[in-house]
């Protein structure tokens, strides 16, 4: 009896009255004043309407999101770097290559970055971003392997920084960190 009387709620040409009217507990007994409570009497056309009305934002929104998002890419464009990291002859285990405009040379945009994995980065690589063309600031820092329980590595030299002319393409460049005494 249930069923039908949620059939009847679902199926409007059958529908006579408030949702209050047709929905039942599980025992089958009738609960109008808390349904009415929750289901207050209105017209089925303004409840159907009304019910469509959060799908229809929903739409609108993600065709908003689309053709925001639809345009040129900003800032300047983005080059790829590509290469190996040395320190006194030896691959560096693990680090970083930071990639900074350099903007007293006249070189303006986003700071770009490279995880050094067994001696080797590139920008393409999951958590790096590429790097614009122009005079750049490079910083690597290096550090040894890391070992079972250490929270932070020990680093194999301060932070070497070089200045680099990017150019506009992608390019490969080895990095060989000079011994600091």
């Amino acid at each position: 009896m249930t069923a039908c009387r949620w059939a009847n709620f679902n199926n409007p040409s059958r529908f006579h009255g408030s949702p209050c009217d047709v929905i039942t507990d599980r025992h089958g007994v009738l609960d109008s004043a808390i349904q009415q409570l929750r289901f207050p009497t209105m017209n089925h056309s303004i409840a159907h309407k009304l019910s469509l009305l959060p799908g229809t934002c929903s739409l609108g929104v993600l065709l908003l999101t689309m053709l925001l998002g639809c345009g040129a890419p900003e800032g300047p464009a983005k080059f790829d770097v590509s290469g190996n990291v040395t320190y006194q002859g030896k691959p560096v285990p693990t680090g970083t290559v930071t990639f900074y405009p350099n903007t007293e040379k006249g070189t303006s945009g986003p700071t770009a970055q490279a995880k050094i994995v067994d001696g080797k980065y590139d920008t393409r690589s999951e958590f790096s971003k590429p790097t614009i063309a122009g005079n750049l600031i490079i910083v690597v820092d290096g550090f040894e392997a890391p070992r079972p329980n250490e929270e932070v590595p020990t680093p194999l030299f301060k932070p070497f920084q070089m200045e680099f002319e990017m150019p506009a393409e992608s390019k490969i460049l080895n990095i060989d960190v000079p011994s600091m005494k």
